[in-house]
């Protein structure tokens, strides 16, 4: 596939500064990238893929950018996407990898080090991003949410920040077709957490975590792009409403 360099650029408030290369083989097919902050240090947490690697590389920003390290490597084929959540109680980050051989795992930050990966699932997509997490913003716990191409129900695990645990596998509701895409946002007042997928038929569908478990599961639209990732989501900071956006096919 195709590849290219990886590049930070930060924003100061008024401008962006210029770029500034931090990896040069990240595979521009997949959402190989990705930033989160430490919610106490302030540092910035970068993440990215190499081609050819079964390790996720990073930087830490802290006025400057840090030298390139890498995370444990996986069991499995080359990392392929990334994704990265941020605790809102301590310096505390979760990430999720899919690789080639559609294997998912999961890796968390304590402050110094990533931890070994935890394979969670076999049976991924590894060309679609179906994987996502969202901390509950009161508990400071994480819902880590991921699928298996075979099946209509999201699954998901709890981390439980307190004894930095992650449990047992659970699914969610379940869809007309299998998940490719998912993606999760917290609401700011609550331990709420929206969830937002596109599965293989193109069906898009919204489902709300309470803190203890998901609602049903609610179809916004059928005609969406399942080979494209056209769904997102946020909560508004003062209303504490969340906007759902998502592609309609015709």
């Amino acid at each position: 596939g195709a590849s290219d360099t990886v590049n930070f650029q930060l924003w100061n408030g008024t401008s962006w500064t210029s770029a500034t290369q931090i990896g040069s083989d990240s595979n521009i097919a997949y959402h190989g990238v990705d930033v989160a902050y430490e919610t106490k240090s302030g540092r910035a947490m970068m993440v990215y893929t190499d081609n050819d690697q079964a390790t996720p590389f990073y930087r830490l920003f802290d006025g400057s950018v840090g030298s390139e390290q890498n995370a444990p490597a996986l069991n499995g084929g080359v990392v392929r996407i990334v994704v990265l959540g941020s605790s809102p109680i301590k310096d505390e980050l979760l990430m999720l990898t899919d690789d080639s051989t559609s294997d998912t795992n999961f890796y968390s930050w304590n402050g110094t080090e990533w931890s070994a990966p935890i394979e969670i699932m076999t049976d991924g997509w590894g060309d679609y991003q179906a994987i996502s997490l969202a901390y509950e913003q009161l508990s400071g716990d994480a819902v880590v949410a991921y699928a298996d191409n075979d099946d209509t129900m999201p699954y998901y695990r709890i981390w439980t920040t307190g004894n930095r645990s992650l449990g047992q596998q659970f699914t969610g509701p379940a869809l007309s077709g299998n998940p490719r895409y998912m993606q999760m946002a917290s609401d700011p007042f609550s331990d709420e957490i929206a969830m937002v997928t596109l599965d293989d038929v193109s069906d898009t569908w919204v489902m709300v975590w309470n803190g203890s478990s998901w609602g049903s599961s609610q179809q916004v639209a059928g005609v969406g792009v399942d080979d494209r990732g056209a769904i997102a989501l946020a909560y508004e900071q003062l209303s504490g409403d969340a906007v759902v956006v998502y592609n309609d096919d015709t």
